[in-house]
């Protein structure tokens, strides 16, 4: 089991909408205002995500800053499931633009080495 941490950065002003977006996919609609191919697409990115073998999946913000941390038998098999998919590709397009990017690519760092673990 990896334990995986992810650093990234909301583009400012972008906050409550990102937020908003999330909690679609938590089944709460945050505003009232999903439109069907939303919700259809939070379902579908759930699935994979799932299907992906994310287990523990949470996102932290503070100001602009994000913290993920989710679970998964192998980081890099998970990630190449939930990329090559459907649901994953349009839900990068559906959240392009919210991210801090560099080359058109979302600056991330990711960590899949744990310094302490307790259980």
């Amino acid at each position: 089991m990896q334990r995986v941490f992810m650093k990234m950065q909301v583009k400012p002003g972008g906050e409550k909408e990102y937020v908003r977006r999330h909690a679609l996919l938590m089944n709460r609609e945050a505003d009232g205002n999903a439109t069907p191919e939303e919700l259809e697409l939070c379902r579908e990115t759930w699935r994979v995500h799932k299907e992906a073998g994310i287990r523990n999946y949470s996102i932290f913000m503070i100001g602009t800053a994000l913290y993920a941390y989710f679970e998964a038998e192998d980081y890099q098999k998970t990630l190449d499931i939930i990329t090559k998919s459907e649901a994953g590709q349009r839900w990068q397009s559906y959240m392009d633009g919210f991210l801090v990017q560099e080359d058109g690519v979302p600056v991330m760092e990711v960590c899949v080495e744990p310094v302490f673990f307790m259980e």
